[in-house]
């Protein structure tokens, strides 16, 4: 494993310097330099160092009338200063907070690296819901020439296409970048026989590691690599080990001269994804996955069946080595560092108490068996495919239970009739009473994981048994065209559209920044999602100069376990990337660290009292097995969990049969 990166010799001369940087060949001088810049203090220093690129625009182009709009370009000093960093190192994350900028940070960059470097190309990887933006910002703010890679090429389709793009971008002077969507090149792995597979490389649950069509891409890439920069947008897609996603890009990450990923959430749930993250693209302060574990990670061994224990994650050791061996390659700063003005946010949760139909159905029917599970139907591939519910797997009843404090009727979506009847759920009224009655007139966001209960929300809209207003959505059922329509409606003052409800799929690339209100019927389970989630509101040109995130939580429900999950996962991505970048966000705190972050090392000690601090006081089990539904329905004075006043039940110890552990390993995987 590489030398410990928290020598004092080091931190001395300068704090990016480390037996690491030095062992990559990164020269002193220029981490010397990035330090100073790093540590730049706007206003007070003067205007960020900074020689403006030929191929960048002094004024905006207008896209879509194709002439020059007359408007300045004026990056922020704080954007200047990015773009500086990107452009010198050549592994590096930008991990600027929701709404600074990034894209423009590195387009910046790019246009600086198009003076200097011959041949100079770029191949920029995103989502598909993104490629058409990353063309767009090209275009507005550079001469840079953006082409995307489409599904289709002259007479071919699919991969072949692809290669084709791909090939003639590299060779020829037509275009300067390359826009693609991650889905696209992944390929499908082969089932392999024996260990290996033809070429040698070890199989992964019965399958190659990587795709035909990856080999192929890095053949055509490699010969190129020393021009390419390649620019990975959200990053996040790619945190989780082993998965297809990631292991293209550490593929076609290797031969890239300049990599760039960027995310504002590369600690989403644990500090394992960001490492993960910085491994795939060639950034290895720890050695491998392997050596950061067993360096950084503490884990414990659970029973999961006769003989057979698994090790799961329990917590984290050296983070004050871990922040500062990736503190070279990491560079991110929320708003209120950087003095954006950005709106306060502020997060209100309002209590609900089920109804007798729901409590019956969690306490007794369900449990009993007299209410048998209908089976759960999902689309994959184009195939409707259809799974039996195991009412004995924790993370299938963690679901029921969710789906049934939300509406019971989502229970079995196939049901048209029972879906689309008017009977509202308590959180069905509490919204309805938002939308006519306390917040008539405003902007809405409403956000709910599953859509079913927006086709639900919609139908009854529609039908007039439900709210008076316009009913916009964003969910994966919609096209492109579709939802670049919905946000322009919502975006537009004068549209008389004020309401959209969305899930997972509008929480990257769509800007819903004139809303001031954001209601979460239920939350997601990563602390990412959900700053991603609220970045659709809180966004630099809001014209808001508040913003309130309304969080609907059933009392004794999983709606309470999920509120103090995301609690202890905000704690550790605020120890790790700072305080200010999600402050107002299921807290009411007035005070913060701004200094707090990558750049401040801190110790050991503090992270532990973080993670103390954070420690949820009832477990899993508890909810799902009815006992805080009960205690919620039986007193008057409950309080939940994460609240004031709220009694501290600190989970017992106990005494678990083999079964319980049987379903914790498959509830965990």
């Amino acid at each position: 494993m590489p030398p410990s990166d928290t020598s004092e010799d080091f931190e001395e001369e300068c704090p990016l310097i480390t037996p690491y940087t030095r062992k990559s060949g990164i020269p002193d001088e220029l981490l010397q330099k990035l330090h100073v810049l790093r540590s730049w203090r706007i206003p007070e220093d003067g205007n960020v160092p900074f020689k403006w690129p030929s191929r960048l625009r002094r004024t905006l182009w207008n896209v879509s009338q194709g002439c020059d709009s007359g408007i300045l370009l004026e990056p922020r000093q704080y954007q200047l200063q990015m773009a500086q960093c990107l452009s010198r190192m050549s592994r590096m994350i930008n991990g600027d907070s929701i709404g600074l900028g990034k894209t423009l940070e590195s387009i910046i960059s790019c246009a600086w690296l198009a003076d200097r470097l011959p041949r100079f190309k770029v191949v920029v990887m995103c989502t598909k819901s993104t490629s058409g933006q990353w063309s767009e910002e090209f275009q507005r703010f550079s001469t840079l020439r953006p082409t995307i890679m489409a599904d289709k090429h002259e007479k071919l389709t699919s991969h072949p296409a692809r290669y084709a793009q791909l090939e003639e971008f590299l060779k020829n002077d037509e275009h300067d970048i390359l826009i693609c969507k991650y889905s696209s090149l992944i390929g499908t792995r082969r089932k392999v026989e024996g260990k290996f597979d033809e070429e040698g490389n070890p199989k992964i649950q019965g399958r190659e590691r990587i795709s035909p069509e990856i080999k192929r891409y890095l053949e055509i890439l490699k010969p190129h690599g020393q021009n390419v920069m390649l620019i990975l947008d959200e990053c996040q897609r790619f945190k989780t080990t082993g998965a297809s996603a990631r292991n293209m890009v550490q593929i076609l990450a290797r031969p890239c001269a300049r990599v760039i990923a960027m995310s504002a959430t590369v600690v989403k749930n644990d500090l394992n994804e960001f490492y993960s993250i910085a491994s795939a693209i060639g950034i290895r302060p720890f050695g491998s996955m392997a050596e950061f574990h067993e360096e950084f990670c503490l884990f414990r061994e659970i029973f999961v069946g006769p003989g057979r224990y698994k090790q799961v994650l329990d917590g984290y050791q050296n983070v004050a080595q871990f922040k500062a061996g990736m503190r070279p390659f990491f560079f991110g700063r929320s708003q209120r560092q950087v003095k954006e003005p950005l709106p306060k946010l502020t997060t209100l949760i309002h209590p609900i108490d089920l109804n007798d139909e729901q409590k019956r159905l969690l306490l007794k029917d369900i449990p009993s068996g007299a209410h048998p599970l209908p089976p759960s139907v999902s689309k994959v591939a184009g195939e409707i495919v259809v799974r039996e519910r195991d009412p004995d797997n924790l993370f299938t009843m963690l679901s029921v239970y969710q789906l049934v404090a939300n509406h019971p009727a989502l229970l079995d979506p196939a049901d048209k009739e029972a879906l689309y009847a008017p009977a509202l759920s308590p959180k069905e009224e509490l919204l309805l009473n938002f939308l006519d009655g306390d917040y008539r007139g405003e902007k809405l966001i409403v956000f709910t994981k599953g859509r079913s209960w927006i086709d639900r929300l919609e139908h009854l809209t529609k039908a007039g048994k439900f709210t008076e207003r316009k009913f916009l959505r964003i969910t994966g059922a919609e096209s492109e065209d579709e939802r670049n329509l919905a946000k322009s409606l919502f975006q537009d003052p004068c549209s008389g559209y004020d309401l959209i409800v969305i899930n997972a799929a509008a929480t990257e690339g769509v800007n819903l920044q004139q809303a001031a209100h954001m209601i979460l019927l239920d939350l997601p389970w990563s602390w990412g999602d959900l700053l991603q989630l609220v970045g659709r509101m809180v966004r630099m040109a809001s014209p808001n100069s508040a913003c309130t995130l309304h969080v609907f939580a059933a009392r004794g429900s999983v709606d309470e376990y999920a509120i103090e999950t995301l609690k202890g996962k905000k704690g550790l991505f605020e120890k790790i990337l700072g305080e200010s970048h999600s402050a107002g966000l299921l807290d009411d705190r007035e005070l913060f660290d701004l200094t707090s972050g990558m750049e401040q090392v801190g110790t050991d000690a503090q992270f532990l009292d973080m993670l103390r601090a954070h420690a949820k006081s009832i477990g899993l089990i508890a909810f799902l097995g009815g006992e805080q539904l009960a205690e919620a329905s039986a007193d008057g004075n409950y309080r939940m969990a994460f609240e004031p006043g709220a009694k501290k039940k600190r989970k017992k110890p106990q005494v678990r049969d083999e079964q319980f552990y049987e379903d914790l390993a498959r509830w965990s995987d």
